[in-house]
């Protein structure tokens, strides 16, 4: 399957992008998110490497302000907006009761963004491996789920 880091750059790129964004660009989008959900594939163990997680002062280098990143995306996605998703499991627990909440596809695009930003921070100043493996490791406790909810989001308003 090859790295990870064209698909990061690639859905990157898209959704930073200045121009408005029209039904028409929909379906790339939902390309560069499939690519990510296999990108997440060819990394490590879904963990951060011991000592691979740097200081406070990484933390807060590698750190995009996703308030920003909001007030950039927002606008390139002017058809976006508020959806019900279903709770995922907690802990695998089948039996837990699931409830309605409210997604919102601009902070999905920008949770996911800030999240991948942060790993191309890390490989670049880190390594390639502690990059993959915070990739990895924050797509199965964070972005991975903003990336299902969106991709059922995107399947419904294409459908419809």
């Amino acid at each position: 399957m090859g790295e990870p880091w064209a698909a990061v750059e690639a859905f990157l790129a898209f959704v930073l992008r200045t121009e408005p964004t029209t039904r028409g660009d929909w379906p790339e989008l939902v390309l560069l998110l499939d690519g990510l959900a296999m990108a997440r594939h060819v990394c490590p163990a879904p963990h951060c490497p011991e000592g691979g997680q740097g200081d406070e002062d990484d933390h807060a280098a590698a750190n995009s302000d996703c308030s920003s990143l909001r007030a950039v995306i927002g606008p390139r996605f002017p058809d976006f907006g508020y959806y019900h998703v279903v709770s995922p499991l907690v802990d695998g627990d089948l039996d837990m009761e699931q409830t309605p909440r409210l997604g919102d596809a601009i902070d999905d695009l920008a949770d996911i963004a800030v999240e991948l930003q942060q790993a191309l921070w890390f490989r670049q100043h880190r390594g390639d491996s502690v990059g993959a493996a915070l990739l990895a490791w924050a797509f199965d406790v964070h972005w991975g789920q903003h990336l299902r909810d969106l991709q059922g989001y995107l399947r419904c308003r294409l459908r419809g």
